[in-house]
């Protein structure tokens, strides 16, 4: 019964937390659609050619990480997204200050510079990180390696705790993602 009355707690938390989030998003725009069918926001690169290596630097540079966020055509997930969780000041607030943002189509042929200097398409790139379904929130080590990805939609306050777990060291701390949370809320919940 103690066990239930926690998973009880836990949905109301989340769900008041995706409610009070919702009513700071009113008013914000929705994301546009570029030419090649993808979402956009203001604060996404825009690049005709990508380079980590150069994106990764200009991260460093602002004391930010990189973000890749990896989309793709009539996806409905990214849409939601685009129209859900970065319509939320808070979310978005909190992600831009700490990262910077770029996106690839993972069926897109536009070139890739790696941060190894090797170049590739988006669509290679995306096949050699496992990229297969959209989206993909990943975020990116210094030296241009995966540090930790967030794998398709999930509700606004988990989507910004994805963003806390790597600001706190979560990925490195051998401590999942889910326990991380669970325990965050604990936390939260003064146990």
């Amino acid at each position: 019964m103690e066990k239930l009355n926690k998973s009880n707690r836990l949905i109301w938390l989340i769900t008041a937390a995706f409610l009070l989030f919702s009513d700071l998003g009113a008013g914000v725009n929705a994301a546009t659609l570029k030419p090649n069918g993808l979402h956009h926001q203001p604060w996404i690169k825009v690049q005709s050619q990508f380079s980590i290596k150069e994106s990764l630097a200009e991260a460093k540079a602002a004391n930010k990480g990189l973000v890749i966020l990896f989309e793709q055509r009539g996806c409905h997930f990214c849409q939601r997204l685009h129209n859900e969780n970065f319509a939320l000041p808070d979310v978005t607030n909190y992600m831009t200050k700490h990262f910077v943002f770029m996106q690839i189509d993972i069926w897109g042929d536009r070139e890739v510079n790696l941060a190894n200097g090797e170049t590739t398409t988006e669509k290679e790139f995306s096949r050699s990180l496992g990229v297969a379904n959209t989206p993909i929130t990943m975020f990116l080590k210094n030296d241009g390696r995966e540090r930790f990805r967030l794998p398709g939609y999930i509700e606004a306050p988990f989507y910004k705790a994805g963003f806390q777990y790597v600001i706190e060291n979560g990925p490195e701390s051998g401590v999942g993602f889910i326990p991380w949370v669970k325990a965050m809320i604990r936390r939260a919940d003064g146990k």
